[in-house]
């Protein structure tokens, strides 16, 4: 079973983000489940790549509406979204190409990158949005 679950202390209640981080994390358990389970490579590429882009619509969504709700920290939190990806993109590579393996290192990875962005730069997001007047819900889904 996955470490990594959907519950409460996610939501942020902004309804949109809220749905897209669920997916995120229903696929990033997805993945940690296929771990577990030690599924063929080939079946999590395709896990990893879902979760790929499932994290790149969210992160081009959220960058959307920062951008237009005039969020300050627009340009540091996309800059963090391009790290996650930049450092998710490498681990598919390697992992494609057999450089790195399943192991308990790349499930910490993929929880950390999942979680903790969203307790940390999502939360200070969604406090801005909060503050607008109305709260602003609009996300395209996964």
């Amino acid at each position: 079973m996955s470490k990594l679950e959907w519950r409460s202390e996610l939501l942020l209640h902004i309804p949109g983000i809220d749905r897209q981080h669920e997916e995120l994390v229903a696929r990033a358990g997805d993945l940690h489940n296929a771990m577990d389970l030690a599924r063929p490579k080939d079946e999590l590429l395709i896990l990893l790549s879902a979760l790929v882009l499932c994290a790149e619509t969210h992160f081009r969504s959220e960058e959307e509406m920062m951008l237009a709700h005039g969020y300050e920290g627009r340009a540091e939190h996309a800059s963090r979204h391009a790290q996650l990806l930049e450092q998710v993109y490498l681990v598919r590579q390697e992992l494609s190409s057999g450089k790195i393996g399943i192991c308990q290192p790349l499930l910490v990875f993929v929880e950390a990158w999942t979680e903790q962005h969203i307790l940390k730069q999502d939360s200070e997001f969604a406090a801005f949005l909060k503050s607008k007047e109305p709260t602003p819900v609009a996300a395209a889904a996964c």
